[in-house]
Parts: C-alpha cells; sequence; structure tokens
C-alpha cells in the first residue's frame, strides 16, 4: 500500500502544546475525600501563586480533600483557592491505590470540583496502552494502537478548546481508560517507535476510533447518531473479515424472563408488567440495532440499544437479535463494542498474516496520512 504523507507547519491549533502535556480528568465532584500521597512528601500551592505554599501541608506524606460547596478542605483546614497544584517531591502521586506520573490540579469548574493529572503525552499514551491494548500481542499491532491512541489524544486536546473546559480528556472508557503509571518494556518500545506519530485528515488529528471487535460491520452504513461529514474517514466501505475467526466475533446472552425484567424495571419509573413479547423495533442500515419493544401483559415501551448494552451484561454490541421462547430471552450477537474505527481482533489478525502497523491504520481510517509532531514545534513527515 502506498502512504500518503503531508507537511504542516505547526499551527495555534498546538500553540499551547508545546511541552505536549495532557490533562486528564481523574475524579469529578465525587462526594467521598480523595486521599493523596507520595513517598517523600507532597506541596499544594496556589496556582495564581507558585510561592504560595500552603500551611501545614509542605512537609506531609499524604493529604486528605474534603469538598465542600465552593471550597475545600485539605487536612482539615479551609481552603478558598479554587485552583491549586499539587506536586509530589518524589516522581509519582497516589490515589485510590493508583500511582501517577506528573503532578495534579485541583480545579472548581462549572460549580464542580475536579483533580486533573498533568502528565507528558506520550508518558499518558505509554500507560493507556496498557488497558486499551491486549496482553502479550505483538509490537506490531501495539505500534498501531499507538497511533490510534495517540490521535485520538491529539483530536480530544483540540476538541477541548471548543467545550471551554480545564481538562483535555477524561480516564475512563467515555475517552481512553487510563489508570496510571506500569513497567510494561514491550508497550514502550511501541510508543517509543511510533513518537510524535499521528493519523490526519483535512491537516488535522483524526478521531481515531477503535473497539475490541468489529464483527464485520461496514461501518459506511452506519447511520445510528454518527454524521460522517464531520468524521468521512470512520465511514469504512469495505468490511473487515479478519476478526471472524476471533472469540469475539459471536456471542449469545441468556436470561430468564424474571432476570430480563429485574434488569430492566432499574432503569425505569413505573412498574414493569409481567413481559409477554420482545422484538427488534429499529435498525440503521448497518443492521445495528437503534430501538427494541417490549410488549408487557398490560402494555409496551422501547427501550435503546445503548441502554441494553448498558444495562446487561452479557450484549457485547449493537449488532444482535432477540427472541423470547417460554421462559427464556436470548440475544445473539456480533462484535464487541460501538463497530466503529480499528478493530483490534482484527488488527491482531492482520498481522498475523504480515500486514504492517501502518497498513492495517489505512485499512482501518481509509484517506487518512501520517504526519509526526517534532521538537521543533513542526508537524512533519514520518
Amino acid at each position: 500500500m502506498k502512504f500518503i504523507f503531508k507537511v504542516l507547519i505547526l499551527s495555534c491549533f498546538f500553540s499551547e502544546l508545546s511541552a505536549l502535556n495532557v490533562r486528564v480528568l481523574l475524579r469529578e465532584n465525587q462526594e467521598e475525600p480523595w486521599h493523596i500521597s507520595s513517598l517523600k512528601g507532597v506541596q499544594l500551592r496556589d496556582a495564581g501563586n507558585k510561592d504560595r505554599v500552603f500551611p501545614k501541608t509542605s512537609t506531609v506524606h499524604a493529604l486528605t480533600i474534603q469538598k465542600e460547596d465552593q471550597y475545600i478542605r485539605v487536612n482539615g483546614k479551609k481552603i478558598s483557592s479554587k485552583l491549586m497544584w499539587i506536586d509530589p517531591l518524589d516522581k509519582y502521586l497516589t490515589i485510590d491505590g493508583k500511582t501517577y506520573d506528573g503532578r495534579f490540579l485541583i480545579a472548581y469548574e462549572k460549580n464542580k470540583w475536579l483533580l486533573i493529572n498533568v502528565i507528558d503525552s506520550e508518558e499518558y499514551l505509554y500507560s493507556v496502552l496498557k488497558t486499551e491494548s491486549w496482553p502479550g500481542w505483538p509490537l506490531e499491532v501495539n505500534k498501531g494502537f499507538a497511533i490510534a491512541c495517540r490521535s485520538y489524544l491529539l483530536y480530544q486536546l483540540l476538541s477541548s478548546r471548543d467545550r471551554d473546559s480545564v481538562y483535555h480528556i477524561k480516564n475512563t472508557n467515555y475517552h481512553q481508560t487510563y489508570q496510571g503509571i506500569h513497567d510494561d518494556k514491550d508497550l514502550r518500545q511501541a510508543v517509543e517507535e511510533t513518537r510524535g506519530i499521528f493519523l490526519a485528515y483535512n491537516q488535522k488529528p483524526i478521531l481515531a476510533m477503535f473497539d475490541c471487535c468489529c464483527g464485520g460491520v461496514i461501518t459506511a452504513k452506519i447511520v445510528n447518531g454518527m454524521d460522517f461529514t464531520k468524521v468521512p474517514y470512520l465511514a469504512r466501505k469495505q468490511a473487515c473479515t479478519f476478526c471472524k475467526g476471533t472469540k469475539l466475533y459471536e456471542w449469545r446472552a441468556t436470561y430468564s424472563v424474571e432476570q430480563f425484567t429485574s434488569i430492566v424495571q432499574g432503569s425505569r419509573d413505573h412498574v414493569v408488567h409481567p413481559i409477554r413479547g420482545i422484538t427488534i423495533a429499529d435498525k440503521d442500515k448497518a443492521g445495528l440495532v437503534k430501538k427494541v419493544t417490549i410488549k408487557t401483559k398490560r402494555d409496551f415501551f422501547t427501550i435503546t440499544a445503548r441502554q441494553m448494552n448498558l444495562l446487561f451484561k452479557g450484549v457485547k454490541s449493537y449488532c444482535f437479535s432477540v427472541l423470547k421462547r417460554g421462559n427464556t430471552i436470548t440475544i445473539d450477537g456480533k462484535g464487541h463494542g460501538h463497530h466503529l474505527g480499528m478493530c483490534q481482533w482484527g488488527a491482531r489478525e492482520m498481522v498475523r498474516q504480515g500486514w504492517s502497523h501502518k497498513d492495517i491504520l489505512q485499512f482501518y481510517y481509509p484517506n487518512t496520512y501520517f504526519m509526526q509532531l517534532a521538537p521543533n514545534n513542526h508537524q512533519e513527515v514520518v
């Protein structure tokens, strides 16, 4: 496959990213206190005055931070500042048993207290690969994942401007799952060998979505809330057949009527009467379910495919059929995830067949090209 490369002078899109630090949202207004520690101690500083170190916190090894409306208490002391840095006196900070590189930022934004990890983008990506990749997979697969995750990160960095938010990206699968440091040397190699490389379209990083297994869905036919005019590279016209022999390609979830009713009841604000039938109410052109109709003894109602996915752990994707027979409801489906972008198990099989990570990326994200963030603040040919 012939690769397409372009050169672009680094514009104002990345002007604030000279150090390429990323702000990752770790906690958002949770009621429980934040317990933050570091082996050699921590310092809490006012972000508006770097010389202002809060009393009684500069020499302790741990901070307990409690939120109370528009102020916080740190180790019991009330502090009115709404933007504060927490720096480790060694290299790492720990919260809830997870350890993080970089530093923390506490911010009060839109009536919420936020805890943010500010970290070098490549270190962030190295951590992300531990949770977004699969254990023991080949270097070539992980190089592809590294580029996809980096592209997704840069896309979110730009999008955060429109959100007008102090953070860039969340640490959950809402964006990319991030759980702090690890020491996997193979993943480190994948990040280092692709350092700064990302996929671009129309001179910007792409929204490089990916899922575990696409189930052979042709993404160009998906109309379920996806505007392909903004992300045309996700409208892949060619089916991925590489995941067909994998363990996630097909699945089945079985529930008794009582189990199914109980789970649905938890999401409804009225009584769910005994279920008489269940059918697919609406699909998109790709065959992905949009709505399911549930008929009860007294009425009927619909729930979305997304609700099905969230409510039932056995429902792995939006590509499924459903059948009620006697006291059993059976759901048969294909794929694991949202069916958009790179299919991870498909990519694994492509490497087994001899594909390079660059070939794989351009298969799953057609009409994109590779660019690289270079130290001299340019985006250059790789």
